[in-house]
C-alpha cells in the first residue's frame, strides 16, 4: 500500500511541535530580558545621601540639581522616573534636591503700624515677633525698628523682632520746691525733664523755687515740661509823701500802698502844724518792702514851755 497518506497525517502534529518550542524560546528569552528591568524605590524626603546610598544600591545612575524650597537644605524633593516605575537596571535617576528656602532683604517697615508691618513681612516669608518698647518721639502703636535690620538679607523663615512704641515712659515728677533755681534745673534735667521759670514777688529769698507745675509725686510722660516760680524776693513799694496830711488821709495813702501804719504824736510849736503830719520814717520815697510799717508823727500844739515826743495811747497804731 503506499505510504503518502500517513505523511500527510503527521505534518500537522510537527507543525504545532514548532508553535510550542518557538513560543518556549520566546518565553525563555522574554524571562532573562526581564531580569534587568528594576523598580525604582521612593527617596523623595531623604536626604541626599541616604537617596545617593539606596539608588546606589538599586543599580541606578544618580544626577542631582538644586533648588530653593521651603524644605530645609539636603533634601530631595522631587525625582524622575517617579517612585513604582520599572525602568532599565543602571538607568539614571534625576533628584532634585532643596537648597533652602532662600534669602530675601528684610523690608524698612519703620513707622508703620504694628498690622501693617506684620503683613509685609509675612508675605515675604518671615516670622514676626513683637515687642513694646517705650519712645518719647514715636506714637504708640507705631513700628520704631526691627531685628535683624532693614536692608540686610536674611533667610526666609526668620524670625524678625518687632519693635514697636508704647509711647513715652510714665515718671514721677520730682519735688523741687524750696530749692535754688540752679539746683532745681539740674534735678529736673536728670530726670529727663525740660522746664522753663517764672520770677514772681514771694517773701522767700530771691533765686528760690517756691512752688511748680505739675506737682511733685504726679506721673506724667518722660520728657515733659515743668514750670518753675522762682522768688525774685518780696514786692516793694515806694513811700508816699503824706507830710501835712490828716492822720485819716496819711493812713489810706499809705494803706493803698501796701504799707502799715504806725502812728505817734509829736509836740510842735505852732498851730499850723497841729493835727497834721509833721513827720514819717523811712522818708518818702524811699523803696522798701510791701507791708512794713512807716511811722508817722502828727503834730500836737503845746505851749513854748511845753515839749517832747508823745506816742498815742493804745489803739493809736496800725
Amino acid at each position: 500500500p503506499s505510504p503518502q497518506p500517513s505523511r500527510r497525517r503527521r505534518w500537522p502534529w510537527l507543525l504545532l511541535a514548532v508553535l510550542v518550542a518557538a513560543a518556549a524560546a520566546a518565553g525563555a528569552i522574554a524571562l532573562v530580558l526581564g531580569s534587568d528591568r528594576v523598580t525604582v524605590p521612593r527617596v523623595t524626603g531623604e536626604t541626599i545621601e541616604q537617596a545617593s546610598a539606596d539608588l546606589a544600591r538599586a543599580g541606578f545612575e544618580l544626577r542631582t540639581r538644586r533648588t530653593t524650597s521651603e524644605q530645609s537644605a539636603g533634601i530631595v524633593i522631587a525625582q524622575d522616573p517617579e517612585a513604582g516605575a520599572k525602568v532599565d537596571k543602571g538607568s539614571t535617576v534625576t533628584l532634585v534636591v532643596s537648597s533652602g528656602p532662600g534669602k530675601r532683604t528684610v523690608p524698612d517697615v519703620r513707622f508703620l503700624t504694628e498690622a501693617q508691618a506684620t503683613r509685609r513681612l509675612s508675605r515675604l516669608g518671615f516670622l514676626v515677633e513683637a515687642h513694646e518698647r517705650h519712645s518719647s518721639t514715636v506714637e504708640k502703636g507705631i513700628v520704631i525698628a526691627t531685628d535683624p535690620l532693614n536692608g540686610t538679607r536674611q533667610p526666609v523663615g526668620t524670625r524678625v523682632q518687632l519693635f514697636v512704641s508704647s509711647g513715652p515712659r510714665q515718671v514721677k515728677v520730682p519735688d523741687v520746691t524750696g530749692l535754688d533755681v540752679d539746683s532745681a534745673k539740674t534735678a529736673l534735667s536728670d530726670k529727663r525733664f525740660t522746664y522753663t521759670t517764672n520770677e514772681v514777688t514771694s517773701d522767700e529769698p530771691k533765686g528760690r523755687v517756691v512752688s511748680q507745675l505739675p506737682a511733685a509725686g504726679t506721673k506724667v510722660d518722660e520728657g515733659s515740661r515743668v514750670t518753675l516760680d522762682v522768688s525774685k524776693g518780696p514786692a516793694k513799694a515806694e513811700v508816699p509823701d503824706v507830710l501835712g496830711l490828716p492822720p485819716a488821709d496819711a493812713r489810706r495813702e499809705l494803706a493803698a500802698a501796701g504799707l502799715g501804719v504806725q502812728v505817734r504824736e509829736k509836740a510842735v510849736a505852732t498851730e499850723d502844724q497841729d493835727g497834721v503830719v509833721v513827720l514819717q520814717r523811712p522818708a518818702p520815697q524811699t523803696r522798701i518792702q510791701k507791708g512794713r510799717t512807716v511811722v508817722i508823727y502828727v503834730g500836737r500844739f503845746q505851749p513854748p514851755d511845753g515839749g517832747g515826743d508823745m506816742t498815742t495811747p493804745p489803739g493809736g497804731t496800725g
